[in-house]
């Protein structure tokens, strides 16, 4: 899994590690000929209580970095 770095506040040092971190991963996997998919992510709440923070990340905002 290549981690999204969407749970980080956008700008953080965490936020920017994850993109760069996963740009160079996709980059490395396409020079290389390894077989990779970016199918996404999906979250789920577990309990009706974590709905309204889930809501946060549905709506839209400028990308983590």
């Amino acid at each position: 899994m290549i981690h999204a770095g969407i749970y980080y506040a956008p700008g953080s040092l965490k936020a920017r590690a994850c993109v760069a971190g996963r740009d160079m991963l996709y980059r490395y996997c396409a020079e290389r000929g390894i077989a990779h998919r970016r199918i996404g992510k999906l979250l789920v709440a577990a309990h009706p209580d974590e709905v309204p923070v889930l809501m946060r990340y549905s709506t839209p905002r400028a990308p983590t970095a």
